[in-house]
């Protein structure tokens, strides 16, 4: 990734395409490249949104292509932060979540994220100015996945965009329809 010069990162979405199964025992080769990079004024201020995409190869064949978009912020202010937009709670089927401090630093670990957000609670009031630790963007829509998955939903794309922060000590709901 190219040095931005703005200091906080996070996770902004992505979408899953599968176009072929994945083999268990079969080697596998990932390639992954930035496909855009696109600078951005919000009401928090500057921003850059990287896209990345990522596609995995099996026997020759492309198996998954995925894309996640990254944000660049500037510094963290004091958050004047409206209440998030609730989605819709007209669904077919849902699971009541409430993760804790142990479940999001064995996630870190799992996918070598070292931000403090998900781990150091003072650090993410002090200094983030969140209300307490963020559940990884990419947790959430592992979540909504498997919800999906014990419902037999059947589906060969996956769309998300993180809208606002899931933080803890709050639980949150996942719907599906």
């Amino acid at each position: 990734m190219p040095d931005f010069p703005l200091p906080r990162r996070m996770w902004a979405g992505g979408n899953i395409k599968w176009l072929n199964p994945v083999v268990i025992g079969i080697d596998a080769k990932r390639n992954s490249r930035i496909l855009s990079i696109e600078e951005k004024t919000g009401r928090t201020g500057e921003l850059i949104f990287v896209t990345v995409g990522h596609q995995i190869h099996q026997s020759g064949r492309l198996c998954i292509q995925e894309e996640h978009n990254i944000v660049y912020r500037s510094e963290a202010k004091i958050s004047s932060a409206t209440e998030p937009e609730m989605a819709s709670t007209d669904s077919d089927f849902s699971e009541n979540w409430k993760i804790d401090e142990t479940t999001l630093f064995r996630y870190s670990a799992l996918t070598f994220n070292s931000h403090r957000i998900h781990y150091d609670v003072n650090y993410t009031r002090e200094v983030e100015s969140y209300a307490g630790l963020i559940v990884h963007g990419p947790l959430l829509a592992t979540l909504i996945l498997d919800l999906a998955k014990l419902n037999r939903c059947s589906f060969n794309e996956f769309e998300y965009r993180a809208k606002s922060p899931v933080t803890l000590p709050n639980g949150f709901t996942v719907h599906g329809k």
